[in-house]
């Protein structure tokens, strides 16, 4: 995709969904965060392989036919399991905003709390 064509979609999408461009912030940062941990070996491999769905001819060899399966690409699936983390982590923050945190043992307490749940520090 061209980097143009690539600006012109993420305007699109940061136009129609006012809310969600701090969510793809987050996601896209952790994409880049498991890219910059990929082994060169890896990253050389998703180059190559951008697309998200795989297909590999198989011989099924009871039949002597060839069989088409199809593997999701282990770099979408990253992408996917990353994006829900962000998505999840985002939400927990925002739940958890008004908890308290024990200075001592840095433990999340919720907002009516008097003690610390963990070493019992008063707040």
């Amino acid at each position: 995709m061209e980097i143009e064509r690539y600006k012109e979609i993420s305007k699109w999408f940061n136009e129609t969904f006012p809310d969600e461009p701090l969510l793809k912030e987050k996601i896209l940062d952790k994409i880049t965060e498991i890219f910059q941990k990929l082994p060169k070996d890896y990253y050389l491999d998703y180059k190559d392989n951008p697309n998200f769905v795989l297909i590999n001819e198989i011989m099924d060899e009871s039949t002597g036919e060839t069989k088409i399966e199809t593997m999701v690409n282990p770099f979408f699936l990253m992408f996917v399991t990353l994006s829900c983390k962000a998505t999840y982590d985002a939400v927990i923050r925002d739940l958890n905003k008004d908890n308290k945190i024990c200075s001592d043992c840095k433990k999340e307490n919720p907002k009516e709390a008097k003690r610390c749940m963990e070493c019992g520090k008063l707040f």
